[in-house]
């Protein structure tokens, strides 16, 4: 059998290798990649630009290694220009010397991968690089040494964009980060990417965010500045810009060649990674995804996706009769100066993007709390926050720490797959020493927070929706729950010294917590009462007291004033 395999990659060499183990000496495996060389790692390249790493390190193998260990006929600088699905081959130009070829095969695997996103802004193209490809990263490298305070512009606030951010910065420049959207890392929860934002970067006057803003235009000025004009009408000037803006599939092989194509124009394949046509595959990046809760294709564009989805096709190409992948709930990470942001699953954003609401089709329960025991050394702030339907299925979580919180992410990813509920959390069996963890685990702890809310034991208010109900937009709190600034009672339950320096901006009655019970007839009756505490702890204690004496719509500011802060500045 001949196989070949179109871009080399994670994706494609992972793709490559599996057939050779597999088929050994059955299957003729060669693999075209346009590039200097195979197998370098994108995710590596701000860290070389950081100095973190050296350029060896940027590649996991060489093209050689592959032909000699593994036999597979690599042909780098080599790019395929199209398909011929009739007659099964591929038309394929040597870039360095020019040939133009034919290459016939049996099954074809595309890995083409993604390429970056340039905007339609005046100037844009000429004036800003990606960071993409080892190249792209030799070229910021070497003007870093060149000018080690220079002053770098960065277009979009994903993980490439922060990275590089992070890297220049460590190097001794100014990073001035350009966002359009209102959160980082996508369309995110916007408290969790104020939170993000603030706890890394706190005390660093380098990194200067500009959220909400984009450049209009970019042009070269006789000194070799660049002069940006901003969306906000403002202008600065810096000494590079960095295109960050995301990716986009590379498919057009696949569209020119009449494949079907799914979302934002990656590659439709089922669950064994085949195309429309039952010889071509398509893996990594350019290729569609399963959405395990729905079911429905959509890009994830993570390298352990595509490793995952290179071992199936493999494994499909070779005969083993593979299951079906089930689809990844895109579980990452992202580090900012030591501070990591894991996710899995929805976030919050994305539930509300489709049109669900808080409270009526799912709730969701966040604590911030210690990386391990406070009593040991070097516990760390971690913040922990899982999303679930009206059953107590779990549909995603969010964790930031400088420890413990990709720990917590792997727990409740695994958990996902198996399809556990808030109950299931609660009583995970998870591994504590004082070193690393808690008798009852933050995953232990927000599973407990989720029975309460399923048991209607414990009602939750987000800060922004604090403020919103205060300015009058009426965000739903439940059914016949009154929402309006006229109907809300806020609690606070703090020490009369934690509100001399530290109080809501808003109209508020003053109880402490060792008083209420004496005192809960000075609270009105029929208003919604929020809660307020330092953390969320008395509040809670609180909460049950006032049900207890017979009030029913009584709501738990999250995470307490020091949430609140941490939120929203």
């Amino acid at each position: 059998m001949r196989i070949v395999i179109v871009g080399g990659v994670a994706a494609g060499v992972s793709t490559a290798t599996r057939l050779k183990r597999l088929m050994a000496s059955s299957a003729d495996v060669v693999l075209f990649e346009r590039g200097e060389r195979i197998s370098f790692a994108n995710c590596a390249l701000p860290y070389y630009v950081g100095d973190e790493v050296e350029r060896t390190s940027l590649f996991a193998t060489s093209a050689a290694a592959l032909r000699r260990i593994q036999g597979v006929d690599v042909r780098e600088r080599h790019e395929v220009l199209s398909i011929d699905r009739e007659k099964k081959c591929v038309t394929v130009k040597n870039l360095a010397t020019f040939e133009v070829f034919t290459e016939s095969y049996d099954v074809l695997v595309l890995a083409t991968g993604a390429e970056p996103r340039m905007l339609p802004v005046e100037g844009f193209k000429e004036n800003a690089f990606p960071l993409w490809r080892p190249e792209d990263a030799d070229r910021l490298r070497a003007a870093v040494d060149a000018k080690p305070d220079l002053t770098v512009g960065i277009v979009g606030g994903g993980a490439v964009g922060l990275e590089t951010a992070e890297n220049v910065i460590r190097r001794g420049g100014t990073v001035h980060l350009f966002e359009y959207g209102r959160t980082i890392m996508g369309r995110n929860d916007p408290a969790l990417s104020d939170f993000f934002r603030r706890a890394a970067t706190c005390g660093e006057p380098r990194m200067v965010w500009h959220m909400e803003t984009s450049v209009a235009k970019a042009e070269k000025r006789a000194d070799g500045l660049l002069n940006l004009t901003l969306s906000t009408g403002e202008t600065l000037a810096v000494d590079y810009l960095v295109s960050a803006a995301g990716v986009a599939p590379r498919s057009s092989l696949a569209r020119d060649a009449g494949l079907t194509l799914g979302p934002r124009d990656t590659i439709l394949t089922d669950g064994l990674m085949r195309t429309s046509d039952p010889s071509i595959y398509a893996v990594g990046d350019v290729a569609t995804s399963t959405d395990p809760v729905t079911g429905e294709e959509r890009p994830m564009m993570l390298a352990g996706t595509a490793v995952k989805e290179a071992r199936e096709a493999a494994d499909a190409i070779a005969g083993l009769d593979p299951k079906p992948l089930p689809g990844g709930f895109g579980t990452n990470a992202v580090s900012l100066f030591g501070l990591l942001w894991a996710s899995t699953g929805k976030n919050e954003q994305t539930l509300l993007n489709e049109g669900l609401k808080p409270r009526k089709d799912f709730y969701r329960a966040t604590i911030e709390t210690a990386s391990h025991v406070a009593w040991y050394p070097g516990a760390k702030p971690l913040l922990l926050k899982i999303l679930f339907d009206t059953k107590g299925k779990l549909l995603g979580a969010q964790a930031i720490g400088r420890d413990g919180a990709d720990k917590r992410i792997d727990v409740l990813s695994t958990a996902m797959r198996f399809g556990a509920t808030v109950r299931d959390l609660a009583q995970l069996d998870l591994c504590y020493a004082p070193q690393t963890g808690s008798p009852k685990d933050p995953v232990n702890v927000v599973g407990h927070i989720g029975e309460n809310i399923m048991q209607d034991l414990a009602r939750f208010i987000e800060p922004q929706e604090l403020a919103d109900l205060m300015e009058g937009k009426a965000p739903y709190l439940g059914e016949n729950v009154p929402n309006t600034p006229e109907n809300v009672t806020i609690l606070d339950v703090r020490e009369a010294s934690e509100l001399a320096d530290d109080r809501l901006d808003y109209p508020l009655v003053h109880i402490p917590l060792g008083e209420l019970r004496d005192r809960t007839d000075e609270i009105p009756e029929g208003k919604t009462v929020v809660v307020v505490c330092r953390r969320g702890v008395r509040a809670h204690t609180a909460s049950r007291i006032l049900q207890g004496d017979g009030f029913e719509n009584v709501y738990i500011l999250t995470g307490g004033m020091q949430y609140w802060h941490r939120t929203r500045g």
